[in-house]
């Protein structure tokens, strides 16, 4: 008597292909279950990606443009604010440099190892220059006007540095370009 076989679409095809398999050996009867074929599935994936991409960057800018109005043309908070872009624009580039020197390392350049340590230092102190931008005006924008709902979005009130260097990346274009001028 063959075994009843669970079989849920979406399930790691190894598993999927095993258990197929099983069922043929033990002369069960496979049932039809819709799949995509493989060559479809990753094109799905990529612009499932895609799309979550730009929502967060949507997200990202939508926080930041929340900040920006919420600061108005406060003249003791204007400067707060230009220096996180600052700061901002600055992670971003020290990101890439990171970025560029781990690369190089992975290919077998020679002096690689020791950019990627001084590049990886640069990083981490240009994310601690926007926390602590970020915190300086969240602060300030406390003390003149109440709440501010924008850093609760931004890490959940929490400090958390992943969450920050997510959202410098995302609305860090967006940045840059204002700081142009574009």
């Amino acid at each position: 008597m063959a075994k009843k076989q669970i079989f849920e679409e979406g399930t790691d095809r190894f598993f999927r292909d095993r258990w197929k398999e099983k069922t043929i050996e033990e002369e069960g009867h496979l049932p039809q279950h819709h799949t995509v074929p493989e060559t479809e599935a990753p094109k799905e994936a990529e612009e499932e990606e895609k799309e979550a991409s730009e929502i967060e960057n949507k997200k990202a800018v939508d926080i930041y443009l929340e900040m920006y109005a919420a600061i108005d043309d406060d003249e003791e908070l204007q400067p707060l604010l230009a220096d996180l872009d600052r700061a901002i624009v600055h992670y971003a580039t020290a990101s890439k440099i990171y970025s560029h020197s781990k690369q190089e390392l992975v290919t077998g350049k020679e002096s690689a190892e020791k950019d990627k340590e001084e590049s990886d230092l640069a990083k981490h102190l240009a994310h601690n220059a926007v926390i602590s931008a970020l915190s300086a005006l969240s602060r300030a924008y406390v003390k003149k006007r109440g709440a501010n709902l924008w850093r609760v979005k931004i890490d959940d009130g929490t400090g958390d540095r992943h969450r920050i260097a997510k959202w410098v990346k995302e609305v860090a274009p967006f940045v840059s370009d204002k700081i142009n001028g574009v």
